[in-house]
């Protein structure tokens, strides 16, 4: 009988693990989102960015993501709305949410509602990255 050798994991186990990032399109978002999709290179990470709450929601419904982050731009783009229909879809998936303003009440309504984790935005990509390596390493 062969025994059986544990290995930590280092790297994502599909060929493209696909990451939503739900952002409006205006204002700093988007030169934020291609510093962050930039600092995933060359790792097999491909980013679906949708740009509305229908968009994200089909892209939810149709499974198979690794994770998504929330850019919450307050009027123009309520990340808490969003993540609280993405947990009525899918009740696991990593949801990484970024806002302007971190509040006492938007975290705790966040957390109720299972977000991996609330930081404020800008934040650095770099910072951003490294977390989700290691959700989606763990996650496996």
């Amino acid at each position: 009988m062969t025994p059986l050798t544990l290995t930590p994991k280092t790297s994502f186990t599909t060929p493209s693990t696909p990451i939503l990032v739900a952002h409006a399109s205006a204002g700093d978002a988007p030169r934020w989102c291609d510093e962050f999709e930039s600092s995933f290179q060359p790792a097999a990470v491909s980013i679906c960015r949708v740009h509305t709450r229908q968009q994200a929601v089909a892209r939810i419904e149709q499974g198979g993501l690794a994770a998504a982050i929330l850019l919450a731009d307050d009027r123009e783009f309520d990340g808490l709305s969003i993540l609280r229909t993405i947990r009525s879809i899918d009740a696991i998936l990593p949801c990484w949410l970024l806002m302007r303003e971190v509040t006492r009440q938007t975290l705790e309504a966040a957390l109720v509602l299972k977000a991996t984790s609330v930081i404020e935005f800008p934040s650095a990509a770099a910072h951003l990255t490294s977390a989700i390596r290691k959700a989606l390493i763990q996650n496996g």
